[in-house]
């Protein structure tokens, strides 16, 4: 102090040793100048004054800042935002997979032969010749070709007593008949009771009648496919009592 009457190196001091609190505050002071002005003792230095130290936020912080800081963020981070919000696409119960679609696929090739309004060929569905018989029975095999696709006698064939039963019956209107389950890969001879009898066969579908009042009703066709996927081969087997 007598090199320094003014209290500069003092303040000065006193201004690194800030305490944090107002008696270590005042302690601090004495312990420089056991006989300090009273102004020192007060917790304000010209226009800074104390921060508030209940409140645990830092200091500069509190100087700094009168903002409320929401309880998700920390001070002195970078503030997180919550996730966005997920959305999952809709999905129809009712869409077809993809093999079920693959197994309906010569079925609606047949279908449109038989159409009683405008039956059309799809483009690409048959082979250059399709042989049409009895599953089991090669005797009664016919042979059509692409420009007799729409001839629906060349697809009705004499059953002769097989299964029991006798006259013509043609595969487009028998198919047409009654609701059919379809299978891909498939069995060439399904029964009415549902026993696979053959080995399953991954060129072959199957369409068989479902929701009859008997197996009397019931019938079966067996689709094969040739290498590019085209029919080649339709075959109708019935059921015997």
């Amino acid at each position: 102090q007598e090199d320094d009457p003014d209290g500069e190196t003092g303040r000065a001091l006193v201004g690194v040793l800030r305490p944090v609190s107002a008696d270590e505050w005042a302690a601090a002071v004495r312990a420089v100048d056991p006989d300090p002005d009273p102004a020192l003792l007060s917790p304000t230095l010209g226009d800074a004054s104390l921060p508030d130290l209940t409140d645990h936020r830092s200091a500069t912080t509190m100087a700094d800042t009168d903002e409320v800081v929401p309880p998700s963020t920390s001070v002195g981070t970078t503030p997180v935002p919550d996730p966005a919000p997920t959305t999952t696409a809709p999905v129809d119960p009712g869409a077809a997979t993809e093999a079920e679609t693959e197994a309906a696929r010569p079925l609606g090739a047949l279908y449109g032969l038989a159409e009683d309004d405008d039956p059309g060929v799809t483009p690409g569905a048959f082979a250059d010749e399709v042989t049409v018989g009895f599953v089991g029975d090669t005797t009664a095999d016919v042979v059509i070709g692409d420009d007799d696709l729409l001839d629906g006698d060349r697809w009705t064939l004499e059953l002769d007593g097989r299964w029991a039963q006798g006259g013509p019956v043609s595969i487009l209107d028998r198919l047409t008949s009654a609701n059919v389950s379809a299978e891909h890969p498939a069995a060439p001879t399904p029964t009415c009771a549902g026993e696979i009898l053959d080995p399953v066969e991954d060129d072959l579908y199957a369409y068989a009648a479902v929701d009859i009042d008997s197996c009397l009703d019931w019938f079966a066709v067996v689709v094969r496919v040739d290498d590019e996927g085209r029919i080649a081969e339709v075959r109708l087997r019935l059921w015997e009592p």
